[in-house]
């Protein structure tokens, strides 16, 4: 199982999904907002699959508390696994 813990990590995973030199930032083609770890994990309109895999309101729960295996799971099922 993998293991997330620290603020160094909270801090990446809030940021863009883009080179960070790049000036043009990936917009969520769901929710026509910034393409965020955050956004894709926790916020995107993408609720009803999210829900089945986990159910937390935060990244600091997510990695605390839910197998990485679901969230991969999830990543998959939501089709940007291709993009890591």
């Amino acid at each position: 199982m993998l293991s997330f813990s620290g603020g160094s990590v909270l801090v990446i995973l809030a940021s863009p999904i883009h080179n960070v030199e790049s000036t043009n930032q990936p917009v969520c083609s769901h929710c026509v907002c910034a393409l965020t770890v955050a956004h894709v994990l926790l916020e995107c309109n993408c609720d009803v699959v999210r829900q089945r895999y986990f159910n937390v309101s935060s990244l600091h729960e997510l990695f605390d508390t839910v197998n990485a295996q679901n969230i991969l799971g999830f990543i998959r099922d939501i089709g940007i696994y291709r993009l890591l």
